[in-house]
């Protein structure tokens, strides 16, 4: 019961004439409806995640894999047991498929073609083969993944993100990659283009920010190569692609030395630095920035981290690539 309430029912017990057990009885209802809607509320946030445990539970109840004469029946067992709990399908690739609820704040990955769940498994590897070093932890990028199969990972189970749409792909990156779509939009007016919309207009990871990445993590300067810094093969990157990036066939030609001189004075943007940061922490080759396209993009909540909106990003997808 709330102060005001409570203040409301001591100056009746004042004023009126009624004895308590009458004021009890004349407002029980209410009395009896704030104590509902007070210990539903401790109940939701004690046991919020007491679906994610029933379903945990169901799911170790069921048989080891070398029990099944038939592999594809221990997955038809676990939608049986998705089903069961009105877990709702998602979305489909081709080795799996994810359900969720409209309230609960995880997915289930079931994997039904082949007797074991190697995507799984892959994308467990994955999420630890990341982020081992420094002050990087594996789901800065990735869900947290929250459980998987023991036994032959055909299930696992991971928080829920929003995903990009092709509709909202150049708003979210817009959103997430200020630093980034600032210079380009410093550079555009730096070139004096007449009526021409600046470089950010439709960004696109994939067009965009990808080709960076892949350019300054999988092609490192060689040996007998001049020393460079990362913010000098950044530059070198943008003075190549960057004129490619207009697509009117009215563009007017760019000076490339007009261009250089722009360039030169721009940092690699700390957006950027910590895509290239959490990529180069891989234990081995980070062969996931080959599926780092936008259908494989989300995030969490883009009011988080205000000044530093990048750490908004996620993986979705670690295992199929």
């Amino acid at each position: 019961m709330s102060q005001d309430l409570l203040r409301h029912y001591i100056q009746h017990l004042l004023q009126e004439s009624k004895s308590l057990p009458e004021l009890e009885s004349h407002y029980a209802s209410d009395i009896d409806t704030l104590n509902q809607n007070f210990f539903s509320q401790q109940e939701a946030q004690a046991h919020g995640w007491a679906p994610l445990n029933d379903l945990l539970h169901a799911l170790h109840q069921l048989p080891p894999k070398f029990s099944y004469p038939d592999p594809q029946q221990k997955a038809k067992d676990i939608l049986q047991i998705l089903q069961h709990f009105h877990y709702q399908p998602l979305g489909q690739g081709y080795y799996r498929q994810v359900f969720s609820q409209p309230s609960t704040p995880w997915v289930i990955k079931l994997q039904y073609k082949g007797h074991t769940g190697h995507i799984n498994q892959r994308e467990l590897d994955t999420y630890f083969s990341y982020g081992q070093t420094g002050d990087w932890t594996r789901y800065d990028l990735f869900p947290k993944l929250y459980a998987i199969d023991p036994d032959d990972a055909l299930w696992s189970i991971w928080e829920k993100v929003t995903p990009f749409t092709s509709s909202s792909e150049s708003h979210l990156l817009h959103t997430m990659f200020p630093k980034f779509t600032q210079q380009l939009i410093h550079i555009h007016q730096q070139l004096h283009l007449p009526d021409l919309p600046p470089f950010h207009t439709h960004l696109s990871f994939g067009k965009h920010i990808l080709p960076i990445l892949e350019q300054l993590i999988n092609n490192p300067p060689s040996k007998w190569q001049a020393p460079t810094s990362l913010t000098q093969r950044y530059q070198e990157f943008l003075a190549a692609r960057l004129p490619f990036w207009h697509v009117d066939l009215n563009t007017p030609y760019i000076n490339g030395l007009q261009l250089r001189q722009i360039l030169s004075k721009l940092p690699f943007p700390p957006d950027l630095q910590y895509l290239y940061d959490f990529f180069s922490n891989a234990e081995g080759q980070p062969l996931l920035l080959q599926d780092l396209k936008a259908d494989n993009l989300g995030y969490r909540n883009l009011s988080d981290h205000p000044k530093t909106p990048w750490h908004n990003l996620v993986i979705l997808d670690l295992g199929e690539f």
